[in-house]
């Protein structure tokens, strides 16, 4: 059977990177290569992933991820499109096909299990994946791109959560501690800079007093003045 399902809110996936549990360190390929299929799905859905969970038994595969639906101004169209039309029901046959085609490749059934990010600085891999391919267009300042992030992401201040937490008033699972975005390299949209030029940018705290979970994920692109990439750093704090 073929199954993809919607979860609610996990903190043991949201606090985990890969957890695989039959795969030893000699399958990372094999990992990469699933990780590397499923991106380029859900990207010509529109969609941008997480790091997946992988689940294994002897019946089944289980993957879980986040997504996040990119809506970004060359997608207007699809923009309000997707606001008439939940992801899931407009992608379901894709995915089901996406299911069929795992299970033959890992020789097992495979159900899909996704839980939709409506924001995506509530994961760093998300996060460096839309800063990054939104960097790629020449329009798109960088710093414009960075301050946008900082205004629109809830940075919250850790005491004052400690506070709530303590008053139990709160029915947020987690909150953002803080953000820090790396640059190394040079982008078609900034002005003539030394090659190996390192702009680090930060919100907020990542200390380990102030966030729980620190998790930091990279988007690495070439473009005509060399490579470049984009490292965030994500710290939450959890009730």
């Amino acid at each position: 059977g073929v199954q993809v399902v919607t979860s609610k809110f996990n903190l043991n996936i949201a606090t985990s990177q890969y957890l695989v549990y039959s795969f030893n360190s000699s399958k990372q390929k094999l990992i990469s290569n699933i990780t590397s299929i499923l991106k380029n799905s859900f990207y010509s859905m529109y969609g941008i992933i997480s790091r997946p969970v992988l689940e294994i038994t002897p019946n089944k595969i289980t993957i879980n991820l986040f997504f996040f639906v990119s809506r970004n101004k060359n997608r207007r169209q699809t923009s309000s499109y997707y606001k008439k039309i939940k992801f899931l029901s407009s992608n379901y046959k894709q995915l089901q096909f996406l299911c069929v085609n795992l299970g033959k490749y890992l020789k097992k059934p495979v159900e899909l299990e996704v839980i939709r990010l409506y924001y995506p600085y509530n994961d760093s891999q998300i996060l460096a994946n839309t800063i990054g391919l939104l960097s790629k267009n020449i329009r798109n300042r960088f710093r414009t791109l960075v301050d946008n992030t900082f205004n629109f992401s809830k940075i919250k201040n850790p005491t004052k959560m400690i506070m709530l937490k303590n008053s139990r008033i709160s029915i947020l699972p987690s909150f953002l501690t803080g953000i820090k975005i790396r640059l190394g390299g040079r982008l078609l949209s900034q002005k003539v800079v030394p090659r190996f030029t390192v702009q680090t940018f930060q919100e907020g705290s990542l200390a380990r007093t102030k966030a729980n979970v620190v998790t930091s994920s990279r988007f690495t692109h070439k473009n005509k003045r060399g490579t470049f990439s984009i490292t965030v750093s994500v710290g939450q704090g959890f009730f």
